[in-house]
């Protein structure tokens, strides 16, 4: 038998600002909730008041949904604490990531970090619970030229990359920049 295809199907938040929470995460996948569960509002506490699923890709059977739980008597996360350190939407291009930081930033929803990891460049968000969402994209064509980046001594020491201010990323790009040159990450001294 061959191995079976398996690929994320879905992320769960729970919290405790769910208009919030909906709003915020329609704008940043620009997709309004697929499904949306009636409001409860005498929930036991810990009990679920409302659900919504927003679906921003899907090829069935394979389809990525984001469920958002509002339970009561929440308390807001430690970031301190372990857990999910952030989950990633992929772009096919950085024109794609380009427009989409533009859209965002226009209704005020801006970067927390950005960045050039090399293989990719990230804008990294936090939503209104402090929950970090990454949206990405592949600095390169092909998957081999991603993982032979991966596997230079400049990857080994930063796998982190550097940091990018997005506005002058973008303004360098659409000035004629090309994506070859705009990746380059400087060797460290």
């Amino acid at each position: 038998m061959g191995k079976a295809t398996m690929r994320f199907g879905e992320v769960v938040l729970r919290t405790s600002q769910y208009g919030a929470m909906k709003s915020w995460y329609s704008q940043v996948l620009d997709t309004k909730p697929m499904f949306e569960s009636e409001r409860k509002e005498a929930a036991p506490p810990g009990g679920m008041k409302q659900m919504c699923t927003i679906r921003p890709y899907s090829e069935f059977p394979f389809t990525e949904t984001l469920v958002i739980l509002d339970l009561a008597e929440l308390r807001q996360n430690d970031q301190t604490a372990s857990g999910m350190d952030h989950f990633q939407m992929q772009f096919a291009s950085i024109d794609d990531l380009f427009d989409r930081y533009e859209a965002l930033a226009a209704q005020g929803i801006v970067p927390s970090r950005s960045a050039n990891h090399g293989p990719s460049t990230s804008f990294y968000y936090r939503d209104p619970d402090g929950n970090r969402v990454e949206l990405s994209v592949k600095n390169y064509a092909t998957e081999a030229e991603t993982l032979a980046f991966m596997q230079t001594e400049a990857f080994r020491r930063n796998p982190a990359g550097i940091d990018v201010d997005p506005a002058e990323y973008l303004g360098r790009y659409r000035g004629g920049v090309p994506l070859e040159e705009l990746r380059r990450i400087p060797e460290p001294v």
